[in-house]
């Protein structure tokens, strides 16, 4: 490719001339020194880049790759997609695109093969156009089919034009595109289709759409605009260039929405606003009226309960013409209103299907103008109504129990589904409270329902009662609350149970909503504390005896009024019976108590017998053998102060007894047939 650069200085400027297959590159500035001088035509062969890439001495074109973009629906504008090329990179007025076409498009007689998009909203034939400033349609200098002619400019992320090619239509968008210059506080958004006059994309008999979106500006600052406003008018429209066959839909550089039709005044931007116009301009004679506005592509489909309304209008394109519109049919519940208004006659209905209506249904208008040859338009919409009242798109429960699932769902009729979760599923399943929506779609139908979904409390429970308890005692387990259903894991239904076993015991309850709640407690019992008294013990009157509840750590309470673990009893009346009793309490609250019968014996160096025989002992205290003697025979026992025995002997004349095992201590002997006993020690 051969590069060239150069700089036009506002004092001269140079002819540069290239060979067909070179282009010329200039910066920003050089470029709009040429266009605010009036030197435009120098600028048929060149290519505006950035100053920076100018400062590189290097260009590389953009690919002609894009990314993927959302894809449209049914309606006129269609929005680009992965599938649509970039026409033009991004600049002012120049380079146009010069592209071959597979089919044949027929203009006012004349079939092409080739067109040329053009930067400023419009394509050509025969030649491209860099010309920024619309003119009014009749017009001997220019071919052309022109959407939104105005100074269009793309440069610094000023919007794209982009185009999608068949066998049979090209599509050309003008998406989100700033003006001149460099401005992108407002941006425009236009397209136009032109086909061989059989694609289905258009209604029947026509070759030509002008589709358009949000539309905010009409000038450039070189067209005598300030802030996109003012000075010369964009043009909407298709000249043949012979200064007789045109249409012109109208002249724009205000703001607003004021129409006044197409050969007055000039009027608002604003009214192009979503706007649909179909239309034909292959023969050279009168065109009928052109529908202009928002009217679907296909058949409406529509449920009981639903309402469409459409509002269009005819228009007389050709400069001196009205048009008359009239009703042909209308079906029951439709309603169908005309206001002539000289070149144009508006149109507005409305339809809300009951079940008679279930089934297609139409309406059918026509238009005609008052030319010498006029002609006559005509369109139909179908209305397909299904017997299904659409008033609650969305099924299921608006309320559901905290923390648990809820499903919400549609009709499995539909074509799309979209949650405004982002599931495309015709039911979704929602844990968190809130508001949902759904958007759905049958052919062109698109229908919206939100529910709200609301969370029921969960009961709050909690199982009442003593859980550690000890033996021989019963868990008194409760619940509190009104509950339509109650289930221990035991299988009583009570709101109040007895446990008498250690075990986990669980409850489930649900309240009069349905909501499920449970708790569980573990139930234990603890062992009472043991006391190893016996039940009678004997000591001598004299004498005092040491009592041990044990159980180390519990607490202590004696019919003495002491609190100790281990208590002294002693000095008893001799020949008297003493009751003594203890309650021992442990650590964990269990209680257990034992009485003790203490006899007080009257103790002496030997013992009487009933018969008068006497028991003597010696030595006393002893250390290692007690010796013993007695006139009589029998069976003596030895006890230790608790009175637990520890001998029992066989009375020979002369006896002795080996007592080193003995712990040091006060031990008593007695008779087995005596009630009295002789109190010795041991060293």
């Amino acid at each position: 490719m051969t590069q060239v650069r150069f700089l036009f200085p506002l004092s001269l400027i140079f002819l540069i001339c290239f060979n067909a297959n070179s282009q010329q590159l200039i910066s920003s500035q050089e470029y709009d020194n040429l266009k605010l001088n009036g030197y435009y035509d120098q600028l048929t062969n060149v290519q505006v880049i950035d100053d920076a890439i100018m400062a590189n001495d290097y260009y590389e074109p953009e690919s002609s790759s894009r990314s993927a973009r959302t894809g449209g629906g049914c309606g006129c504008y269609i929005e680009p997609d992965a599938t649509y090329i970039q026409a033009i990179p991004p600049s002012d007025d120049t380079p146009s695109l010069t592209l071959a076409i597979p089919f044949s498009f027929c203009f006012y007689g004349t079939q092409y093969d080739t067109v040329y998009i053009n930067n400023n909203g419009n394509v050509s034939f025969g030649g491209s156009y860099p010309t920024f400033s619309g003119v009014a349609f009749p017009s001997d200098q220019y071919v052309m089919i022109a959407p939104f002619w105005g100074d269009v400019d793309t440069r610094n992320n000023g919007g794209e034009v982009v185009y999608k090619l068949t066998n049979s239509s090209l599509i050309v968008n003008w998406k989100d595109v700033g003006y001149y210059n460099q401005q992108h506080d407002k941006r425009n958004s236009f397209q136009l289709v032109i086909t061989d006059g059989n694609d289905p994309i258009l209604p029947s008999g026509n070759n030509v759409a002008f589709c358009y979106k949000d539309m905010q500006w009409t000038t450039g600052g070189a067209s005598g605009g300030v802030n996109g406003f003012g000075g010369i008018p964009a043009t909407v429209g298709a000249n043949k260039g012979d200064n007789i066959n045109f249409v012109q839909f109208g002249r724009f550089n205000t703001p607003g929405s004021s129409y006044d039709g197409p050969f007055n005044n000039s009027d608002g931007v604003s009214w192009l606003d979503d706007q649909s116009m179909y239309f034909n301009v292959c023969g050279n004679q009168n065109i009928p009226p052109v529908l202009v506005g928002q009217l679907p592509c296909d058949t409406v489909y529509m449920f009981i309960g639903d309402t469409f309304d459409f509002d269009f209008s005819f228009l007389a394109p050709e400069q001196g013409q009205s048009t008359v519109a009239q009703v042909i049919s209308v079906p029951s519940n439709g309603n169908v209103s005309i206001q002539p208004n000289g070149v144009q006659s508006d149109i507005q209905g409305t339809f809300s299907p009951d079940v008679s209506n279930v089934g297609l249904s139409l309406f059918e208008l026509e238009a005609f103008d008052d030319a010498s040859n006029p002609d006559t338009v005509s369109t139909v919409i179908p209305v397909m109504v299904y017997p299904l009242d659409m008033n609650q798109i969305i099924v299921g429960n608006t309320s559901k129990c905290e923390n648990e699932t809820t499903s919400l769902s549609t009709v499995q009729l539909f074509d799309t589904y979209s949650w405004s979760t982002g599931s495309t599923n015709p039911s979704i399943d929602v844990v968190v409270a809130g508001t949902y929506f759904v958007t759905v779609t049958i052919g062109n139908y698109v229908g919206e329902d939100s529910i709200v979904v609301s969370d029921v409390p969960v009961p709050t429970i909690d199982i009442v009662g003593d859980t550690n308890l000890c033996e021989l005692d019963t868990a008194v387990l409760s619940v509190s609350g009104m509950y339509s259903s109650i289930v221990w894991s035991t299988g009583e239904i009570t709101p109040q149970i007895e446990v008498v076993s250690a075990s986990g015991v669980s409850v489930t309850v649900l309240n009069t909503e349905g909501c499920e709640a449970s708790d569980s407690v573990s139930v234990s019992f603890n062992m009472l504390p043991t006391l190893v008294f016996e039940e009678t013990i004997e000591i001598c009157s004299d004498s005092t005896l040491i009592l041990d509840a044990q159980n180390s750590g519990a607490s202590y309470l004696w019919s003495t009024g002491e609190i100790t673990q281990q208590i002294e009893i002693g000095f008893l009346a001799p020949n008297t019976q003493n009751e003594i009793w203890t309650q021992v309490t442990d650590t964990n609250g269990c209680v257990t108590s034992d009485t003790i019968i203490i006899e007080s014996i009257d103790c002496s160096v030997g013992i009487i017998s009933l018969s008068g025989n006497e028991l003597f002992v010696f030595p006393n205290p002893a250390e290692n053998t007690l010796n013993f003697s007695s006139p009589i025979s029998g069976e003596i026992v030895v006890q230790d102060v608790s009175g637990k025995v520890v001998f029992v002997k066989s009375l020979l004349n002369t006896r002795e007894l080996d007592i080193s095992q003995l712990k040091p201590g006060t031990y008593f002997i007695k008779l087995m047939q005596e009630d009295k006993v002789l109190k010795w020690n041991k060293k």
